[in-house]
């Protein structure tokens, strides 16, 4: 038999996305959340997914402001030439892309609304190619998955280590 405390009832009729989130997911609220660019462009993200408290911390290569809106610039070097990047869309660099959209989603999750370009420049001939990159809405869930594998992996792997000092 199971059962939900009140207070995870109360919380599916204020939203029932929170209540899958805490019951389900069982990821928690932040108590201590900040957002620190102004230190050389680090940010920090913290999440709580299956009790492992997770921070994530990367560094910003480029951020500004312009009017309401952050930019946040990923500067990547690479040996294409000006016509292998002028051809090139941003799904050639799909890494790249959705480590920008993770910044853009740690700046939403603490209030700032941001764009990002992706600066492709070429070590071959100097040219430059400025890709942008709008926040993705699903970034938020891809980041819970991949948290939770990596956190089974390791419970996976202390287990098997605790097993290997019982015998």
């Amino acid at each position: 038999e199971s059962s939900l405390p009140v207070t995870a009832l109360e919380t599916f009729g204020e939203c029932p996305f929170k209540f899958f989130a805490r019951q389900m997911l069982r990821l928690a609220e932040r108590q201590e959340s900040r957002l620190n660019v102004a230190d050389l462009g680090t940010i920090r993200h913290d999440v709580l997914v299956r009790d492992w408290d997770v921070r994530i911390t990367g560094r910003i290569d480029g951020l500004s402001r312009e009017s309401d809106l952050w930019v946040v610039e990923e500067i990547k070097s690479s040996a294409w030439t000006h016509g292998q990047l002028e051809s090139m869309t941003a799904e050639a660099f799909d890494r790249y892309v959705r480590q920008l959209q993770l910044y853009l989603y740690f700046l939403a999750d603490h209030g700032r609304q941001a764009t990002g370009r992706l600066v492709l420049i070429s070590i071959v001939d100097g040219w430059q190619r400025i890709l942008h990159v709008e926040p993705d809405p699903s970034v938020a869930q891809w980041l819970h998955r991949q948290l939770d594998w990596i956190l089974h992996q390791r419970e996976e792997r202390l287990a098997w280590f605790a097993r290997r000092r019982a015998m």
